[in-house]
């Protein structure tokens, strides 16, 4: 637990990243993905991989999955991931 983390509201806790930048981080990933593996520097494996984890968050099936909440979003780690 971070030592700030007593300092923030409640309230501020219920402030979570909107789905849809979720979603378009998705769209990005999924994007990057299929032009990778369209150059011959993604293997068909990763790519696959990619793109279907990408459209299960698009379809909603992972939202209990990003946390993040909009004040903590200075440094990114939560949508920053090497996926691609």
């Amino acid at each position: 637990m971070s030592t700030a983390w007593p300092r923030y509201s409640a309230a501020a806790c219920r402030d979570l990243m909107p789905r849809e930048m979720i979603e378009a981080y998705a769209i990005l990933k999924k994007a990057a993905a299929n032009a990778n593996h369209a150059g011959n520097r993604l293997d068909i494996k990763a790519h696959e991989l990619i793109v279907d984890v990408c459209d299960e968050i698009l379809s909603g099936l992972h939202h209990d999955m990003f946390p993040l909440h909009v004040w903590m979003t200075g440094s990114g780690p939560m949508v920053s991931r090497p996926w691609v």
